[in-house]
């Protein structure tokens, strides 16, 4: 169901030219809205909000595993 919100991040993409070549700020956006509107889609409304991981965390834990 992650490829649904992905989908929507690359719709958010094309959507907004702010957001243009950016997926991580088109999905912390996607995430800002399912927060305060999380019944607009279906598989929000089961729980299948879309994750947002900050770059920069996602490079420390990837440097605390090796």
């Amino acid at each position: 169901m992650q490829t649904l919100n992905g989908r929507l991040a690359r719709w958010v993409m094309c959507k907004f030219e702010r957001y243009r070549h950016r997926f991580y700020p088109a999905q912390e956006w996607l995430a800002r809205i399912a927060e305060k509107e999380g019944l607009i889609f279906y598989h929000w409304k089961c729980g299948v909000l879309p994750r947002f991981t900050n770059k920069e965390n996602v490079s420390s834990q990837l440097i605390m595993v090796k």
